[in-house]
């Protein structure tokens, strides 16, 4: 990723959705890669990113 223009941000982040924490149901991950694993790293391009961040766009609401 970095030989094209990508750099870790340092955070890992989830990958899919948790079980809900009812008693009934499997506590593991129940969709998406999740299900096999837990955390991904996260990129950013090095120039900057080509969209603004949900956070940027909610304060600009």
């Amino acid at each position: 990723m970095q030989a094209r223009g990508w750099r870790k941000t340092g955070r890992k982040g989830s990958l899919g959705v948790r079980s809900t924490n009812n008693g009934l149901a499997p506590n593991h991950n129940t969709g998406g890669l999740a299900f096999w694993f837990i955390r991904a790293e996260r990129y950013e391009r090095a120039e900057g990113m080509p969209f603004k961040s949900v956070r940027e766009r909610c304060q600009k609401l």
